[in-house]
């Protein structure tokens, strides 16, 4: 995902319970002059997953790619 910051991409950092990792990354990409933030998201859950897509369309816009990364 940070790689993906350093070619311009917006990215949303998904987290289920390890916020702290999640804003170290989105720390290291902001910090790279980036945009990025974090979301609290079960993505087992459907409804859940669906309520942060729409956020992230109404607020940051289309979403162009997706990558799903399982850290353990």
């Amino acid at each position: 995902m940070i790689n993906a910051g350093k070619e311009g991409a917006f990215v949303i950092v998904d987290y289920l319970t390890n916020y702290k990792k999640a804003e170290t990354v989105v720390k290291d990409i902001v910090s790279q002059g980036r945009q990025a933030v974090s979301k609290q998201c079960n993505m087992r859950d459907s409804q859940q997953v669906s309520d942060m897509v729409h956020e992230i369309c109404d607020n940051f816009g289309t979403i162009h790619i997706v990558v799903d990364i399982v850290l353990l």
